[in-house]
């Protein structure tokens, strides 16, 4: 009876140690794909956990994508989870594991979102790609947002974003919109705001592009040409023939900034514009194919600064324009 006395109390003594000395969860996880964008959902893998006491089925788990101090997640027996991160950047993200007897371990691994290249407008779902091109950050693609009106119509203040499809025809063209960008007005873009660098019609955390700001893109591709400007005569639309215009120190930036896959990733598109009589061809160069413009929210006077490219000589063109003009936008990301 003492002989199997002790064999009992051996055996409890030895359960209880191993109760209090219960080994903590060992957490680990992996995530694919090992890179991606602000469109991509990342799979985390959480199922190599080790515990030596407890299984996989009855371990928790829980995690902190940002490593923020607050968890995104409520506990659950899955070790399985995915995000998508709204911003570029590098990341911490932190697993907390709970095994059976409740001890718990977190692990932390930084996971890098390097280039940016695409966002969402909040307001409408669209993406659109971007780039960075000397610390600025463009959307590479035009704005398009807003309800499309019949070329000959004023855009209005009515608390409705409206926008010009490219069409030589009068009816609106929908499709072109999503193929080039919507046509905006420099009041309409502006959102009737006279103030710099305002968002405009930008979407939240971005805004339209101040004159300086667009100078700044173009110092990326300095080559100075002949100095002086260019008088503006023979327009209907500029009765202040005092106006002169003048091309940004950046002859030839066509080349880096234009085109499908530009090597700068702006990937500009010669896509015309709109005269204040609401024409997109009104004369030989100034339509599709051969020219485009974007607004800056520089106002001089009755006109606003516009960046244009010519595509019969890839060179960019700083210019202020009648502010009933139709022309793109390209959103620059605020300052952090």
């Amino acid at each position: 009876m003492k002989l199997h006395g002790s064999i009992i109390m051996v055996l409890v003594v030895s359960f209880c140690f191993s109760c209090s000395e219960n080994s903590l969860p060992i957490p680990d996880f992996t995530y694919l794909p090992k890179n991606g964008n602000l469109k991509t959902i990342f799979y985390f893998d959480a199922s190599m956990t080790a515990d030596n006491e407890s299984q996989l089925v009855a371990m928790m788990f829980r995690w902190d994508w940002t490593s923020d101090g607050k968890w995104d997640t409520d506990y659950s027996n899955s070790p399985y989870g995915n995000y998508r991160f709204s911003d570029y950047g590098t990341y911490k993200v932190t697993l907390e594991v709970i095994d059976g007897f409740g001890g718990s371990a977190t692990v932390t691994k930084e996971l890098s979102i390097s280039q940016q290249d695409s966002m969402q407008d909040p307001r409408d779902k669209q993406w659109y790609k971007i780039t960075v091109i000397g610390g600025q950050v463009w959307m590479a693609e035009n704005l398009n947002i807003g309800v499309v009106i019949n070329k000959k119509e004023e855009q209005k203040n009515n608390q409705i974003i409206e926008k010009y499809c490219y069409s030589t025809l009068n009816n609106p063209n929908e499709s072109a919109c999503s193929k080039y960008g919507g046509l905006y007005q420099w009041e309409e873009a502006m959102q009737y705001s006279s103030s710099e660098g305002t968002q405009g019609i930008c979407p939240p955390d971005w805004h339209i592009s101040t004159d300086m700001e667009w100078q700044e893109l173009m110092d990326n591709f300095y080559n100075p040409r002949q100095p002086g400007g260019y008088p503006i005569i023979g327009s209907p639309f500029y009765p202040d023939t005092s106006i002169i215009f003048d091309e940004y120190k950046a002859f030839g930036a066509g080349k880096y900034l234009m085109g499908a896959n530009s090597p700068s990733g702006f990937d500009g598109i010669y896509v015309g514009y709109r005269n204040p009589s609401g024409e997109f061809d009104y004369s030989h160069y100034y339509f599709l194919g051969y020219t485009t413009g974007w607004w800056s929210s520089t106002k001089t006077g009755n006109y606003a600064y516009r960046c244009g490219m010519l595509q019969i000589n890839d060179s960019p063109e700083r210019f202020p324009e009648n502010i009933k003009y139709g022309f793109y936008i390209r959103c620059l990301k605020n300052n952090e």
